[in-house]
């Protein structure tokens, strides 16, 4: 049973990112001169050897190396040397959440972007939001996302029939990127425009994102 680790934060990789654990055993931690951990993360207050996620049978333990700034699973920090059993969907934070993963169980379908909402038979009409797996279900069709696109579309559907403006947009969906003096995103129209397309095509039968004199979006529920 091949498990993963999805990255909420932590640099050099972008939100959304998927580790594959493939080894028995797998070191998290900072890269220093000769010394490179199997995950490498580039923060200061992540230590050489932070963590360990080893693989016994079929579960997955996680282990602090004796960090400085500590290891924490769904919030509670770990104490040195002992094992954790982890769990399907379990948060781990490194560093009192400098670092933020997903550990999941689950086979993770990288070829989100092209997945379009497709109709299922469920009769549900309830929407739900997945910000693990990127995906949302509405109508009972459920529609996978690109980590930007996830992103770009949270804040309107957890904000139904509520404006929301380009730069809150932004901010979201572009963390990554340099800010402007007005603490945006220097993101172009063209690339949002872009995402929003892209997000159009795959939810157009269910939710629709109406633009607002070019301030901003509102999305809503199709009947």
């Amino acid at each position: 049973m091949m498990s993963y680790l999805i990255v909420q934060l932590g640099t050099p990789f972008e939100q959304g990112a998927i580790i594959p654990l493939t080894k028995s055993e797998t070191i998290m931690g900072r890269k220093v001169h000769q010394w490179r951990p199997d995950i490498i993360f580039e923060n200061i207050f992540v230590s050489r050897r932070h963590a360990t996620i080893t693989k016994q049978g079929e579960r997955y333990v996680i282990k602090d190396l004796g960090s400085k700034h500590g290891t924490y699973v769904n919030n509670n920090r770990l104490i040195d040397a002992k094992e954790y059993h982890l769990q399907n969907k379990d948060q781990i934070h490194l560093s009192d959440g400098v670092i933020k993963l997903t550990f999941t169980t689950e086979l993770i379908d990288q070829t989100s972007d092209f997945t379009a909402l497709q109709d299922m038979p469920d009769t549900n009409r309830g929407l739900e939001l997945v910000p693990n797996f990127h995906q949302v279900t509405v109508n009972g069709a459920t529609a996978s996302f690109s980590p930007k696109e996830y992103r770009c579309i949270e804040p309107l559907l957890e904000n139904i029939d509520q404006f929301i403006s380009k730069d809150d947009i932004k901010k979201a969906a572009w963390p990554e990127r340099s800010f402007t003096e007005g603490d945006v995103p220097d993101v172009t129209t063209e690339e949002l425009n872009a995402v929003i397309y892209r997000i159009r095509k795959k939810i157009d039968n269910h939710i629709s994102i109406e633009n607002i004199r070019g301030l901003g979006y509102v999305a809503s529920l199709k009947e």
